[in-house]
This record gives structure tokens, C-alpha cells and sequence, in this order.
């Protein structure tokens, strides 16, 4: 099961299932040029254990099917 907006360290997460230690991010324009600081939380997040997936707010908008195909591939659904 995955929460929505969930607090790990001084972060929040789009998506957790603690469970499985998976994070889905969904990136929007908000994330234009922050490259590094997401290298960062990443690297915070997979320290602890996470495996960390980014998708992108157009795929979600307008390619849902492939943000799909794209999860169950990764994570062999």
C-alpha cells in the first residue's frame, strides 16, 4: 500500500510504500534545475533503504499507460 505525502527525514515523499521501500516521485516544473538537491534527497532516501522512482507530471497528464508499464517494469508487477 502506498501513503501519499509522507514525511521521511526533513522530506516529503510523494508516494511511500514502506513496505516494499519504494518512493514514487512525480516531477513537475518545480524540479527545473534542482538536479542536485534531488541527487541529495535520493541519496538520503536510498541510504535508508528506499528505492526511489521518478516520473514525470506530463507522463502522469497525458502517458499514464507508459508511467504504468514503466512501475510494473520496475518493480515486476
Amino acid at each position: 500500500m502506498f501513503n501519499k505525502q509522507k514525511t521521511i527525514g526533513n522530506y516529503i515523499v510523494d508516494f511511500c510504500c514502506e513496505a516494499k521501500k519504494v518512493i514514487i516521485e512525480v516531477d513537475g516544473a518545480s524540479h527545473n534545475d534542482k538536479q542536485e538537491a534531488d541527487a541529495s534527497r535520493d541519496a538520503f532516501l536510498t541510504d535508508l533503504g528506499f528505492r526511489v522512482l521518478r516520473v514525470s507530471t506530463a507522463d502522469v497528464k497525458h502517458n499514464m499507460d507508459g508511467v504504468l508499464l514503466y512501475l510494473e517494469s520496475e518493480l515486476k508487477l
